[in-house]
């Protein structure tokens, strides 16, 4: 069944709520410019208190390999998700030093089509990471928009990752079955489409989202 991610998790209810719910992966942002962001310390302690019995994942925006590396340690996380542009010998660094890396590639929303630069870039990043995350480009931000890219796009780069794929980017419990069948990823990733407020999530919303996921996944050709 497709691995689902419950992202931007800002205290520790709603992340004992969304393990409780049959998340798989919980993720914690550690970039200053997202209205989720929380400090290694926070994320520590949010751990520490509800003792996941699942894997915890620090997301940062920072290019900086040396400040990433610190912040993953002192966060105590399980999975590292790299979520800026970085390059290829930055990667390696990271996976020289974290056991799991997640590498987004950004997809811009108005895109129709894959291009020949994301081809090559999902190929080159995917020798490296462990897994390649697709969220969307909507200006400046490159995740946690809300919005969604073409998911067709993501079936086409697919094909060249030699790593398992997991969307993001607009996700929602009604439109989740649908990308999942569009893209047939291994895993889905969503933070602002199950939540009743910015950081706050809802219960109800993140119990449909992974039911459906899971479901959509179980059905996947």
């Amino acid at each position: 069944m497709t691995l689902v991610k419950i992202c931007g998790l800002t205290n520790p209810e709603d992340a004992l709520m969304a393990m409780e719910a049959g998340a798989d992966l919980l993720g914690f942002v550690n970039a200053e410019r997202s209205p989720r962001y929380l400090t290694p310390d926070e994320i520590a302690r949010i751990i520490s208190e509800i003792q996941p019995i699942v894997q915890t994942v620090l997301v940062t925006h920072s290019q900086d390999v040396s400040d990433i590396l610190n912040n993953f340690h002192a966060a105590g996380t399980d999975v590292l998700q790299a979520h800026a542009p970085m390059t290829i010998v930055e990667y390696q660094e990271l996976k020289e030093s974290v056991p799991i890396l997640i590498a987004n590639i950004s997809i811009e929303a108005s895109l129709k089509s894959p291009t020949d630069a994301l081809k090559k870039r999902v190929s080159a990043v995917s020798e490296i990471a462990d897994y390649i995350l697709f969220d969307t480009k909507f200006g400046t931000e490159i995740g946690g928009t809300g919005k969604p890219y073409n998911w067709d796009i993501a079936a086409g780069l697919k094909a060249h990752s030699q790593k398992r794929v997991i969307i993001a980017g607009g996700l929602n419990p009604a439109n989740v079955a649908h990308a999942i069948m569009q893209a047939t990823p291994f895993g889905v990733d969503v933070s602002s489409g199950v939540e009743s407020a910015v950081g706050q999530k809802d219960a109800k919303l993140v119990s449909e989202f992974i039911t459906r996921a899971k479901l959509a996944g179980h059905h996947k050709p």
